[in-house]
Formats: structure tokens, C-alpha cells, sequence
């Protein structure tokens, strides 16, 4: 499970790990919820900015012999709800599998979901 906001990076780890270390599939982790990855733009920070998101996977596909997964959220902001418009565009970027949390960013695991 990799986490990142910067492309070059992203596809730099990915490459490393496809040719040292053997794996079935690479995650990325685009889910965390952490504030300080959050406000860098890495974790669910990515959710909201898509071309940089685009750029990371096509990036890591391209490199990858194996799939590229991603963990997402339902979204960022709580009652607004983006992962349905984000995974047509996962898919068609080249994520094999997409993984969902039911909680938003702004959401703690003490509240209920939406």
C-alpha cells in the first residue's frame, strides 16, 4: 500500500516495487484521512484533485506488471458524496480493483456513516 500526491514519486515507488520485491497487486491509499497527509494532498486529499490523481495511476500503471487497486472514500466533505463520480474515472484510467470506506474525511469512526 503506497500513499503520495506527487506523480513522479508515486510511479517511481511503483516501479521499484514491481522490479524487487514480488507482489500480486500494488495499493494505493487514497483513503487516509489523516490531517497531515490530508492537507498535503496525499489520502483522501486526492479524491478532490483529479488530475493529479490521473497522473499517479496512469503512472503506475504504465510501470506495473501486476494491478494497481486504490482504497477511496465515500468522500470528502461530510453528506457530499463523490466516490460515484470518481470510480468511471478510476477504471477508465486503469485501477484494477477499487476499494471503498463508507466514512467521508471529515467523518471519525465514533460517527455514523452517511
Amino acid at each position: 500500500k503506497l500513499e503520495g500526491c506527487f506523480p513522479d514519486s508515486m510511479t517511481r515507488c511503483a516501479e521499484l516495487l514491481n522490479h524487487n520485491i514480488d507482489v500480486d497487486f500494488v495499493d494505493i491509499n487514497s483513503g487516509c484521512p489523516i490531517d497531515l497527509v490530508y492537507k498535503k494532498g496525499g489520502g483522501c486529499g486526492l479524491m478532490s484533485r483529479t488530475n493529479k490523481f490521473e497522473q499517479i495511476v496512469r503512472g503506475m500503471t504504465s510501470v506495473l506488471d501486476v494491478p494497481l487497486t486504490v482504497k477511496i472514500r465515500t468522500g470528502v466533505q461530510h453528506n457530499c458524496n463523490i466516490a460515484h463520480k470518481l470510480i468511471p474515472e478510476l477504471k477508465k484510467w486503469g485501477v484494477s480493483m477499487i476499494t471503498v470506506c463508507i466514512y467521508t474525511h471529515t467523518h471519525t469512526h465514533t460517527h455514523k456513516p452517511t
